[in-house]
């Protein structure tokens, strides 16, 4: 499958969103975030890049083999995982990354389902079960049980051809988040209340099962509303439509590489600089620090990221890295 220079836009978008929330958080110090772009955010990035993921493992499934898809998604997705996450953690654990985990975990039950199932009602009464039973394991496996679904989704939506970039989603997906948007709180993300039903309230539960509806909502408002943007600047063509489209095809690694910029290096010097001047000299206004500071700062750590990712791809020593493909991904 060609590269689809739509999709590339789309996830180059979501991942200036990850960026401008970690900024966000981590540039704040102690101070608390008031900022309410983080947490719209928040409602629907994570979703959204899942939806984007199945619905790219479609193609993939359709063209290969069980075997040569696995051994795909170990070399480009579980070993630059694991080389990362170790590095983030210095060697102590893994989980950090817990995003690729999801999408690793994700690709290899949802491969196996469709590979050995032919029928699609009993595929998706599986997922429909696996989600369910994810949410009673007593621990957050990379945070699976709110992610899969997701991610399940976007392959069915590619397997049924489903149009969801019309006018009709954005109106109709649009304004129900809004109104969702009215009932939600900060402490409703899965780091809150967790998914363990078995030592869930009620109304935890209901939490849980709100954090889908407007995951799915979000989901649907946004891609509807990037496709918009991403129709405007493909007829007036500018550098940074280019840049946010190329930068799409590196998601991985600028995920990976973000997360060091920002957590180790921009959050220590924050904290070194506010330690010694005795105040953050970032959000003396909540306002322009949200919406002004946090997101140029975004687009530079993007740009940073993508251009790291670039150097450490074109040197043939650490190219791998990243991720690689052995010879025979092109069998069938």
């Amino acid at each position: 499958m060609e590269r689809d220079e739509k999709m590339d836009f789309f996830k180059g978008i979501l991942m200036f969103g990850v960026i401008w929330g970690h900024v966000i958080t981590n540039l704040l110090v102690d101070a608390p975030n008031n900022v309410a772009i983080h947490w719209i955010i928040r409602t629907y990035d994570m979703p959204l890049f899942m939806v984007i993921s199945g619905y790219f493992l479609y193609f993939s499934l359709s063209k290969r083999n069980l075997g040569v898809i696995l051994t795909d998604k170990i070399t480009s997705i579980l070993v630059p995982t694991v080389i990362w996450d170790l590095a983030i953690s210095y060697g102590r654990s893994l989980g950090s990354l817990y995003f690729l985990w999801a999408v690793f975990l994700s690709s290899v039950i949802l491969s196996i389902i469709v590979k050995c199932i032919r029928s699609n009602r009993i595929r998706i009464l599986i997922c429909i079960l696996i989600t369910v039973g994810l949410n009673f394991v007593p621990f957050r496996l990379s945070n699976l049980s709110y992610l899969f679904p997701f991610f399940a989704l976007g392959y069915f939506i590619s397997e049924y051809k489903m149009a969801i970039f019309n006018k009709v989603s954005l109106i109709t997906g649009g304004g129900f988040f809004i109104i969702l948007l009215c009932f939600w709180k900060t402490g409703f993300t899965i780091w809150n209340t967790g998914t363990y039903f078995a030592k869930l309230t009620l109304s935890s539960i209901m939490i849980v099962a709100f954090r889908y509806v407007i995951g799915l909502v979000g989901s649907i408002a946004f891609i509807s509303v990037f496709n918009i943007i991403y129709e405007y600047y493909a007829a007036h063509r500018t550098k940074l439509f280019d840049f946010i489209a190329v930068s799409g095809k590196e998601t991985l690694a600028v995920y990976i590489l973000q997360i060091f910029i920002i957590c180790k290096v921009m959050k220590n010097c924050m904290n070194l600089i506010t330690g010694m001047i005795g105040f953050n000299p970032l959000i003396w206004n909540e306002g322009l620090y949200g919406y002004v500071i946090t997101p140029l700062i975004s687009l530079a750590v993007l740009y940073v990221s993508y251009e790291m990712a670039l150097l450490v791809r074109g040197n043939k020593w650490t190219r791998w890295l990243f991720g690689f493909k052995l010879p025979f991904y092109s069998v069938r």
